[in-house]
């Protein structure tokens, strides 16, 4: 008993001990995955607030996928009276293993930030050489402020 007293009062210091968070950086988001990447050969981005221009963009032709008929990819809905979606890419790279992950989204005083890991393969992964498109598409509640993408480069190292 003499040793679960101090046991306890330790264990109730690492839960109660505070810390330092800047919680009014995290801006909520839900990440989507398209159903392919959007065929562009520059860097890009783009601002989706409305339904219309959600249906345009999710119809079109995002690469070099034809479906069967009936199994086409089902657009998400969005409420776009509160959210609003930030999609963009890198543009062209010269092989598959290429795509990009989101790691966190922030919101600054002028501008939303989406934090993104570019992974490229590395040298010794085997890669089909065919042209990939790598992009990362979010919704985030809606907000007037312009976005853009904060690039961490990474290597998948392969063996």
């Amino acid at each position: 008993m003499k040793y679960l007293t101090p046991l306890l009062f330790m264990m109730m210091t690492i839960v109660i001990a505070p810390t330092t968070v800047q919680a009014e950086d995290i801006f909520s988001h839900t990440v989507l995955t398209l159903p392919d990447d959007p065929e562009k050969n520059e860097a890009w981005g783009l601002t989706i607030s409305t339904e219309e221009q959600w249906a345009e963009f999710y119809g079109a032709r995002l690469a070099a996928i034809t479906y069967l008929e009936g199994n086409e990819p089902v657009r998400p809905n969005v409420n776009f009276d509160e959210f609003q979606i930030l999609t963009g890419g890198l543009g062209q790279k010269p092989t598959f293993g290429h795509y990009l992950t989101v790691e966190r989204v922030t919101e600054r005083d002028d501008v939303i930030e989406i934090h993104i890991f570019n992974v490229s393969p590395g040298k010794n992964c085997i890669t089909l050489p065919a042209l990939s498109f790598p992009s990362a598409t979010v919704v985030v509640n809606k907000v007037d402020k312009p976005f853009r993408f904060v690039e961490t480069p990474l290597v998948r190292e392969c063996k």
